[in-house]
């Protein structure tokens, strides 16, 4: 880098920052469409029953304004009949009344009759008057009537006409919805999620989905990253005499040689100048306090820890404490933290500080209290309790496992995880060492403590087959054991053939993974306390099968380890083989047997 940045200080090569800018910004616009176009579609499908039933509530609306239509019109007839009815009287009273008053009396009559004609004339006419007044009352009376039925019956008509459009409306956007959703499935297929009733994905086809990361949105995706990092390359070349130098500062502060005196915005430049050209830096808990002094809270962005289910909660404190944001990554169904302070130091140590029984170290890992702050995630059988009722809360859980083919998969599906894990393993080719694994059962061996050397003899021939078949044994196999005193004599009866790094406890191989695994289980006979406490939990041995991709050779006393609870699944998924087991011998010996070596490990 120093050489890279001294060559670069005579040229800062402004061209290539500006095209390094260019490409990142429109890798950028292109994610970010993509993202939206996406977005757009997970709206329509989120939305799918929204819309549907918004289309539903439309066409009831539509059919309630054609009954409140029907209904007014009736009603408007009914007006209007009565109007009419009311127009013909009103008609006839008032012709009544003129009729009467052209038949007024004369002067002469009144005389004649001493006045009599005029007041009979009046007193019909009083009568007359009166009936057509209450005849024109009435018809003013239905003539508003009617006319609020014709206005009733005008607002209906519109209310009707507003419902049809709402639910044109409706069904356009449900159209447009759909036709985006097709056309989504015709482009992304399994990417995109079901999430109609009548297109649910079995569990397996939704866990092994990745959704949303089809092809198209991935290619982008990793173009933008690559832009991302021709971005940083163009800012340290491009600026190379200053970055030179504040890689040296950096470089200080890794190896210490910065002043105490280091003022702390002085060290956060001294990083970020060392982040800009190493976008990840990986650490330990134990070294991470020194790695990063001086930095304060929310210095770094990110803070990623893995195999968390091995870390005591106490140990990310600081990490995620300088951290704006933290991915807690681990199993709490693996290997859990180990503390070396006794557990009544521990319960010592609680008691005196007057903390809860969750924090003692040897039995809360950092995953555990992750996940009780996640929100989303499963229950799964406590390994606490012996199958019976109690859960543990699993936050946010990776289901699909992509390392271990069966009979592995199946083994640690069963014990640890309820059978809640799909298989994500389609491996296309055969492979060429051995056609299967088995258990071969050394029953009865004896030896110092839980070694048995029959079990060495028997996994030095296993090793051996295994190496004639191809099997390379320092990158394809692990040989493993859950105690320490077997691991010292694999390393003596194997010290030829395997090296010294792939042989190990099952707590060293955390994290690992090898095509082949041998797990030789010794403490059989009478030692039945061993045996118990390897498979008081399912953690260890969950390990130990998950570290093999391809095969599964299991050394040990079946009888005595198949009595232990999850052993006994181990036991029922692994063919049983003995020395005199022909198909054994066919399988897994060599022509010429070595014998076990006595070398000094």
């Amino acid at each position: 880098m120093r050489e890279l940045l001294q060559q670069a200080a005579g040229d800062p090569a402004p061209a290539k920052w500006r095209d390094a800018v260019s490409a990142f910004r429109q890798a950028r616009r292109t994610v970010l469409r993509l993202r939206d176009e996406r977005q757009r579609v997970a709206d329509a499908l989120w939305d799918g029953a929204r819309l549907a039933e918004a289309v539903d509530a439309a066409g009831r609306g539509v059919s309630a304004a054609e009954q409140r239509l029907a209904a007014r019109r009736r009603a408007d007839t009914l007006a209007a009949e009565e109007l009419a009815d009311a127009t013909a009287v009103f008609d006839l009273r008032r012709a009544a009344r003129e009729g009467h008053q052209a038949r007024r009396p004369g002067l002469f009559s009144g005389l004649f009759t001493l006045g009599g004609s005029h007041r009979d004339w009046q007193a019909e006419d009083r009568r007359l008057a009166a009936e057509e007044r209450d005849a024109r009352q009435e018809h003013e009376r239905r003539a508003a009537l009617a006319a609020g039925c014709r206005a009733v019956v005008r607002q209906a008509e519109a209310e009707l006409v507003e419902a049809r459009d709402e639910l044109r409306r409706r069904r356009e956007r449900q159209e447009r919805a759909t036709r985006l959703v097709r056309d989504a499935e015709r482009r992304w297929g399994r990417h995109l999620p079901a999430v109609r009733a009548e297109e649910q994905q079995s569990t397996d086809e939704r866990e092994l989905s990745s959704p949303w990361s089809d092809p198209e949105f991935t290619r982008a995706r990793t173009r933008l990253f690559l832009a991302a990092m021709d971005l940083h390359r163009a800012f340290l070349t491009g600026a190379a005499d200053r970055m030179r130098k504040n890689l040296d500062a950096a470089m200080d502060v890794l190896c210490g040689e910065a002043p105490a005196t280091l003022p702390a915005a002085t060290t956060l430049a001294a990083w970020q100048s060392f982040f800009l050209a190493v976008p990840v830096v990986s650490t330990t808990f134990a070294s991470l306090d020194r790695m990063f002094s001086g930095l304060g809270p929310a210095s770094l962005g990110w803070m990623l820890v893995d195999e968390a289910g091995q870390a005591t909660a106490q140990m990310p404190v600081g990490a995620i404490w300088r951290a704006r944001r933290a991915v807690v990554v681990g199993d709490p169904l693996q290997l859990e933290p180990v503390v070396t302070l006794p557990h009544t130091g521990q319960q010592a140590l609680r008691r005196s500080f007057g903390v809860g029984e969750e924090w003692v170290p040897s039995g809360t890992s950092a995953q555990r209290v992750a996940d009780r702050l996640t929100r989303y995630g499963t229950w799964l059988p406590s390994p606490d309790d012996g199958g019976r009722d109690g859960r543990v809360w699993v936050g946010s859980p990776l289901r699909v496992h992509r390392r271990c083919e069966e009979p592995m998969f199946g083994i640690s599906n069963d014990i640890a995880y309820d059978g809640l894990m799909v298989h994500g393993v389609h491996r296309a080719e055969d492979y060429p060492v051995a056609r299967r694994g088995v258990w071969w059962d050394v029953g009865g061996a004896g030896g110092d403590g839980k070694w048995s050397p029959e079990e060495g003899a028997a996994a030095n021939v296993i090793v051996h087959r295994l190496i004639d078949q191809g099997l390379d044994p320092v990158r394809g196999l692990f040989v493993v054991s859950p105690f320490r005193d077997v691991v010292a004599g694999l390393h003596r009866a194997l010290c030829r053939t395997v090296p010294r790094a792939r042989i190990g406890t099952v707590h060293t191989t955390q994290g690992k993974e090898a095509d082949v695994v041998l797990l030789v289980l010794g403490a059989g006979g009478d030692k039945a306390g061993a045996r118990a406490w390897a498979a008081a939990r399912p953690n260890l041995l969950n390990v130990a099968v998950s570290r093999a991709r391809r095969r599964l050779f299991v050394v040990g006393d079946h009888g005595s380890w198949s009595r232990n609870r999850h052993f006994d699944t181990l036991a029922r998924r692994l063919p049983r083989m003995t020395v005199d087991d022909q198909r054994a011998m066919r399988d897994l010996t060599p022509p010429t047997l070595p014998d076990p070596c006595r070398c000094r490990p």
